[in-house]
């Protein structure tokens, strides 16, 4: 019974996602923006309930105010196609809302889930974050990405997601690879890795911004919002 509700609510989720897609890919507009949010608020939603099943004291928090953020950025990297004047104003503001999305969703990992084995389960993920930062900007590069006043923001952001994704890894060893909630969290970030390398190509290189690039950008980004609200009943 307790799956029952999570179904439901990932179902109706997927169904906004696609009435989303439908809007966007003919136009960006307030309305599509409204319909990006509803399908965000679902997995805020989602979050929720899973929070009154789990017995976590920590987590579920960082991951509430996590998913929040996310929200928040969506918003903001819609409205820069509505107000296209204010472009550079939004999109830094979707960057910061989902990086402080990934220190959220790090340091709640690292709260309840790090037992005092070797320091090197909280070191290494954090190193690969720093190393990633860069090699992210370089692939960039090859993609003909122009970053222009971007470029120390994408930087940091691309530490702190690639710390996220290497956060769950590391506590999922740590575990034994024992525990599916941080497995779900390891998988939910790999997928935001991806969904974000595909919306470098559409914000910063020529000739992105087609259906299929909208559409798998949503997909996997959306997949990976929902694994990470659903991890919570398994963690």
């Amino acid at each position: 019974m307790i799956l029952v509700a999570p179904i439901i609510i990932t179902s109706l989720g997927a169904l906004m996602l696609f009435w989303f897609l439908f809007e966007k890919v003919k136009a960006y507009s307030l309305k599509e923006v409204f319909l990006k949010t509803g399908t965000s608020l679902l997995f805020i939603a989602l979050c929720i309930y899973t929070m009154t099943q789990s017995e976590l004291t920590k987590f579920p928090y960082f991951a509430l105010a996590g998913l929040v953020c996310g929200m928040l950025g969506d918003i903001a990297l819609d409205l820069k196609y509505v107000y296209k004047e204010k472009d550079f104003e939004y999109t830094i503001a979707g960057f910061i809302a989902f990086g402080v999305g990934h220190i959220l969703y790090v340091t709640g990992m690292f709260l309840e889930f790090y037992n005092g084995q070797s320091v090197l389960y909280i070191i290494i993920p954090l190193l690969v974050g720093l190393l990633m930062g860069p090699i992210t900007l370089l692939v960039g590069k090859l993609c003909n990405c122009e970053y222009g006043k971007i470029k120390p923001v994408a930087f940091i952001y691309g530490v702190l997601l690639f710390s996220m994704v290497s956060t769950g890894f590391s506590l999922w060893m740590m575990s034994g690879f024992a525990n599916t909630g941080l497995l779900m969290m390891f998988i939910g970030g790999a997928l935001f890795a991806i969904s974000d390398l595909i919306l470098n190509l559409t914000y910063f290189a020529e000739g992105h911004e087609q259906p299929f690039d909208l559409i798998s950008n949503a997909v996997t980004y959306y997949a990976a919002q929902y694994l990470i609200a659903f991890s919570i009943l398994f963690l």
